[in-house]
């Protein structure tokens, strides 16, 4: 393909680039150029089958996207709670990070296993956190920056007092503006309970 373009040309309305690329042929290979990349400030790597073909508009399991993760302690203000066998447990969570003297609710994580989902069942119940005469609504509104997987049927749930602090890492920060942000693919770590 490249060799073709240089010969005639980006096709109207397509710019076609040339990047740097490195074969490598093992993991220890893998880890010390994608440090390198990073350490040259980077935004990371991708990593591509030679011989897996471009699929275009839709993931591939012949390209990687291999980036930082970032973590990042934020405060659980909403859950999607989930009944099984009498036993409440939480599924999803919306999650805030503190502004000044407010929270802004950033993102929603879906999916909670079992053991992590019972335990914050269990510390929002002992702790009262969710309000008396409470109501089911959708959490996604407020989420300071939408993305496409903000918005979905698995989004109904109660706001709770924002005393659960939990760990969460991601593939990285998306500034929007000066003061705007969201977090990429983010992904539910642990409970610290150490700062309840």
């Amino acid at each position: 393909l490249c060799n073709a373009v240089k010969a005639r040309g980006n096709p109207p309305g397509i710019e076609i680039r040339e990047v740097q690329s490195l074969e490598v042929r093992n993991q220890g290979e893998l880890i010390n150029a994608y440090n390198n990349y990073v350490d040259t400030k980077h935004e990371g790597a991708i990593v591509k089958d030679p011989k897996g073909p471009y699929e275009l508009g839709k993931r591939s399991k012949f390209w990687y996207k291999l980036k930082p993760k970032e973590t990042l302690d934020v405060t659980i203000t909403g859950i999607i709670p989930l009944e099984e066998e009498r036993q409440l447990r939480v599924w999803g969570i919306r999650y805030a990070a503190l502004r000044g003297d407010e929270y802004v609710n950033l993102g929603m994580i879906r999916g909670l296993d079992f053991r992590a989902g019972s335990r914050l069942a269990e510390m929002i119940l002992n702790y009262g956190l969710i309000p008396q005469n409470a109501k089911m609504m959708d959490l996604t509104p407020d989420i300071e920056t939408r993305g496409r997987f903000t918005q979905v049927k698995e989004s109904w749930g109660f706001e709770i007092e924002p005393k659960i602090v939990i760990t969460i890492d991601s593939l990285g920060i998306v500034r929007h503006n000066n003061e705007k942000f969201s977090l990429r693919n983010a992904r539910f770590l642990y409970i610290r309970e150490d700062m309840d």
